[in-house]
Order: C-alpha cells, then structure tokens, then sequence
C-alpha cells in the first residue's frame, strides 16, 4: 500500500524588518536572492535613491548588520550605492534586481535616474577567505525605463533584460572575461512603442543554452515571449502565450509577472483584467496556457461578488519540494499564498493568510526558498517598511 505525504498546516512566523519609510514604496525596488540554504541577502531602494542591503545566516536573531557597539541589537542596514545612484521613478526610470551565480558570488543591478543600467559584483575566494563588493557593472548607457530582470545561465554568465525608455524590450549579456555585451550596446528583443508602459518582466533560464523572457505587448491579455537558445536553428523566436477572454477584459497596462523553472521548463504566470490567474508553461516543444484554479472572486451569502485580487496586484511564484507556492496581495492588502501540488493539472491546495488586510501595499510581493522545505516571504507595507514571513513546511 503506497503512502502518501501530507502537507501539515503552515505555520508562518511574521516580522518587521524594516521600520516605517524605509523603502520607496513603488514596484520592482526591493531584491533577495540566497547563495546557500543557509543565508539570504535583500537589497532595496530607499527613498532618497540609494541602495541599502542587510544579511542573514541561520543562528542569526536578527538580520545584520548589527549595531556597532552591541552585537546582540539590530543596527542601521549598510548602503551599497549612496543616495542618488538610482531612479526613484521621477525622471520614469526606475528597477532593481539581484543574482546569484554560486555559492561564491552575488550581482545587483538598478536603473540610474539617467537611464543607466549599473551594479555591483560580490565575490568571495574559498581559498583565501577573503571576498567583498569587488566588481563594479556598467551595463548600458541611457537606456534603460525599467523595470529590470536577470538571470545566469552558469556561473560565468549573467543575461539582463529590461524596458526601454522607448517601451522596447533590451537585453545585455554578460561572459567571464569580456565586456557587457563584447561592447556591442543593448540588444533588441522587441521594437519601440511595443511594449505596455505598466509591464512587468521576467526571465528564466531552462539550462546553461538557453533562456526566456517574458513581458505584456501594448494591449491584450497576452504575454510574449523571447526565447533564445544557442544551438537551436535559428537561435531565437517570439511568440504570444494568448489568455483566452472577452475584449472588454484585456489588460490596457499590463500586469506584473512572476517566472520560475520547473524540471526544465520555463513557467510564468500573470493576472488579466478579468482578475483571473493564467499559467503559461513551456519547453523546447510545447506550450500551455491554463487558467490556473485560483480563486480571482469570491462569492457571498447575498450572491454579490467581491474582488480579490486586481490586474495590478503583486503576485510571485517559487518552486520548492512539495510542489509551487503562488502567492499574491489582495485588494484589501492582505498577503495570502497557495501550493500547487506538481500534477498533471496543478490542483490547488489550501489557501492562507500569512498577513491579515492593510498589512501590504498593493504592488511589491517577494519569495524565495532557501532550503527544500522552507519559503521566505517579503513585502512592502502600506507605510513603505519591509516585512518578511519565514515558514518551514512539514509533512506527515
């Protein structure tokens, strides 16, 4: 008789990182990424356009650095760019977003108030023990609307891809050795005035040949695609992944868009205006394009309707051992979040509140899993501070 596995009730541990004001509390200003199971860095943008960053290792009681004197007490988190290095939307250019290559390394990028597109590189030399923010990224120059995302296909590789000051898709890239793009300047991906000014972006990379990016076109409930692979004939083609609804519900600005890969295959996931999820999944054959079983409406004893989740609300994908976790803000700013277990028809599982109404600002919803069994979550408050919620998932 076979066994099955239960996922035990989630139990989520909720703090305030960050106090009130800390972040600029637009969309696509805050980044995490983990080297190793064991820790997490997070970098965002404040308010005056500096880039700000804090650490975390597991026997930590609070993410470092610590203050000065007291190394049992949290102090202020470190600046990684000073005030001004990056755009805070006034001038339109705004975007940041972080990688890691390896266990060794880590690269945050951001868009400058100019249009540029800059980072630093972390790198650390097991041998020596000695490592620090050594690399300084200049990508591409006045460019950039933003926002920005990046992925590495190995560890001597970073591709980025971002929305252009003339809503054009570009993507740089980035080799061991060589300069961003051997000098060359941005690429196209998509034509100017292409591309909705309200897009979100994504990018995956299925294997060390390849990879995908993701945006809305002008209008529609659609989201194209690019997908270059290396020794593919030709290397590269785009094409829209189409959610099937009526006119009056397509998107006129676009939603954000959250990617991840799932046993070689690129998934991605956005909100069309009807305030339904759709699930685009691929691979070098096929693609499908479902109306994933989330629950966009909720009905009350009175028969009314109400709204859940809005096309422009913050959604975000992981994939960990037991299976996807979708989480999203509500309208109401609650945080809520769902597994979807890795069948045929990815069946829903239980949905939970992991921060009750007004905890969140519509627009800014981060996850990652550092470990098999763990999800981190991040979000913006309304109050424009950072909060995270930690949840280690058991199973019987």
């Amino acid at each position: 008789m076979a066994l099955t596995r239960i996922i035990l009730p989630l139990v989520w541990n909720v703090s305030k990182l960050e106090k009130n004001g800390s972040i600029l509390g637009n969309s696509d200003t805050f980044a995490c990424v983990s080297r190793v199971g064991s820790a997490m860095e997070m970098w965002w943008i404040a308010q005056d356009g500096s880039i700000k960053g804090r650490f975390w290792e597991e026997g930590f009681k609070f993410w470092a650095p610590s203050t000065q004197n007291d190394p049992n007490k949290q102090g202020d988190p470190y600046t990684l760019a000073p005030p001004g290095s990056a755009g805070t939307g006034n001038t339109g250019a705004l975007g940041l977003t972080a990688l890691s290559r390896d266990a060794y390394s880590m690269d945050v990028f951001w868009i400058t108030p100019n249009g540029d597109v800059v980072g630093k590189g972390w790198n650390y030399d097991p041998f020596t023990k000695k490592g620090g923010w050594t690399t300084d990224h200049f990508v591409a120059s006045k460019s950039a609307k933003g926002p920005i995302a990046a992925v590495s296909r190995h560890a001597d590789n970073i591709e980025i891809v971002f929305v252009g000051t003339d809503l054009s898709i570009q993507a740089c890239y980035w080799n061991k050795g060589r300069p961003w793009t051997d000098g060359a300047g941005p690429h196209l991906l998509a034509d100017k005035k292409t591309v909705s000014q309200f897009s979100g972006i994504g990018i995956t990379s299925r294997n060390r040949d390849s990879f995908d990016a993701f945006w809305h076109p002008m209008y529609g409930n659609d989201v194209s695609v690019f997908r270059w692979s290396q020794y593919a004939n030709p290397q590269f083609k785009t094409f829209n992944l189409h959610a099937d609804e009526r006119p009056e519900s397509q998107l006129p600005n676009g939603s954000k868009i959250t990617v991840i890969v799932n046993n070689s295959s690129s998934m991605v996931w956005w909100i069309s205006k009807g305030e339904r999820v759709w699930n685009g999944i691929g691979d070098d054959y096929d693609w499908q394009v479902p109306h994933l079983p989330l629950i966009a409406t909720v009905p009350k004893p009175n028969s009314s309707w109400t709204t859940v989740i809005s096309h422009d609300s913050a959604i975000k994908a992981v994939y960990f051992s037991h299976g996807i976790w979708f989480c999203w803000i509500k309208t109401d700013g609650a945080v809520m979040g769902r597994i979807f277990k890795p069948t045929k028809n990815y069946v829903s599982e239980e949905t939970y509140q992991i921060a009750p109404p007004g905890s969140a600002g519509r627009n800014q919803l981060f996850a990652i899993s550092r470990k098999p069994n763990t999800i981190e979550m991040f979000w913006t408050g309304s109050d424009n501070s950072i909060w995270n919620a930690k949840c280690d998932v058991g199973v019987s």
